[in-house]
Parts: C-alpha cells; sequence; structure tokens
C-alpha cells in the first residue's frame, strides 16, 4: 500500500514532469506534418498503463495530472488527446454498467475543466517557483480576446499564494477552481463548487 505523499508514492511519480512525454509529443506532431490536415491527436491515454492504478489513477491526483498531460500536449502542437475508459477500471474518466454511467472520475473533471476555457491558442507559462514545489501553469490566448491562466497545485499539504501577470489592459477576471479534500480521496470532488454528478448534471 503506498504511503500518501512520499516520493516513491504512485501518484507523486505521475504528478512529476516526465520530459520524454514533450518530446513523444513532437515526433508525433512531426510524423504527422504533410499528411494529416487536422494534425496530430495522442489515443489510449490513461494515468497509467494496464487499466490504471489503485490510489493514484482513481483519485483527485488524476484530475490534476489528466490537466498537465493536456496542456502538455498543447502546448508542444498536439490537437487533442483521447483518454481511454469505460467498463469499471481505476482510470476511466466515466465508469459504466454497460448502460448507464455509475461513476464520474477524476480524470473526467480534469477533462471538464479544460473544457470550460475558452477557445485559443494554448501557451506555456514562465514561472518562477520556489524550489521543491510541485505547481505548474499554462495559458490560453483567447480566440476572442482576452487570457486564461491555468494554475495547478499538485502539493500534498502546501498552498501556494501566486500572482498572475497577463499584460496591460486587464479589466476584469473570473476564477473558477478545480478542487478536492486531498490528492488521495476518491470522491467530493468539485468544479465552481459543484460536483459533477453522473446524469450528467453540473450546476458550477
Amino acid at each position: 500500500e503506498s504511503v500518501g505523499g512520499q516520493p516513491s508514492d504512485t501518484a507523486q511519480t505521475m504528478l512529476t514532469a516526465d520530459p520524454f512525454l514533450v518530446t513523444l509529443t513532437a515526433n508525433i506532431v512531426n510524423a504527422a506534418a504533410g499528411h494529416c490536415s487536422l494534425g496530430a491527436r495522442i489515443s489510449e491515454c490513461g494515468s497509467s498503463s494496464a487499466g490504471g492504478t489503485l490510489e493514484a489513477s482513481d483519485v483527485y491526483a488524476a484530475a490534476l495530472w489528466s490537466l498537465d498531460f493536456m496542456f502538455t500536449v498543447a502546448v508542444n502542437g498536439g490537437q487533442g488527446v483521447n483518454f481511454h475508459g469505460g467498463g469499471k477500471s481505476p482510470y476511466s474518466p466515466l465508469n459504466d454498467n454497460g448502460a448507464t454511467v455509475t461513476f464520474v472520475g477524476p480524470e473526467f473533471y480534469g477533462m471538464k475543466m479544460f473544457s470550460l476555457l475558452p477557445p485559443g491558442n494554448a501557451v506555456p507559462a514562465t514561472l518562477s517557483v520556489p524550489a521543491g514545489i510541485n505547481f505548474t501553469a499554462y495559458g490560453v490566448k483567447c480566440t476572442g480576446g482576452g487570457m486564461c491562466a491555468l494554475l495547478n497545485n499538485k502539493e500534498v499539504n502546501t498552498t501556494v499564494s501566486a500572482s498572475v501577470n497577463l499584460g496591460s489592459g486587464v479589466s476584469s477576471v473570473a476564477l473558477i477552481t478545480l478542487q478536492g479534500p486531498n490528492l488521495y480521496c476518491t470522491n467530493d470532488y468539485t468544479i465552481g463548487g459543484s460536483s459533477i454528478y453522473s446524469d450528467g448534471t453540473w450546476t458550477g
């Protein structure tokens, strides 16, 4: 059984940036260039191979992992990702019994959060973060004007106070928060103050 918050913990490993993902995405994007007008997507995606890992893929940490994963693909030229799932597996965004959805998994929360960003171009953020703090950030230059910033705090016990510089001329801001009781919880996640229910409703 993993001990939450330790470096050897599977969830902590999952939340650690892997430079190979950048290389892999670049290779796939370059291979698709000139051959596919829609660009490159990465399919069969999930937080851990062989159907996921209990206490990592099925906990709140997986929602934060999915945001890092999707943004890493986006800022490196990928046009989309296809998450693997269905039935009942630890990493499935939606679990089902063959007829109806029975559980909304943590990866779906990351996907929902990502979907709330306005259309635009993903851009990397320049970060100044104290050593040892597991924190990432990304930007979206919105097609309709304005900027969005996604801040992703993956610390077990440490809150992060952040200042965001979106440039000049900012007249208003809106905040949407994805949160869970802790990195290792298997329920009680919210976006904008509301859970996502198995019937698809969300009131955040």
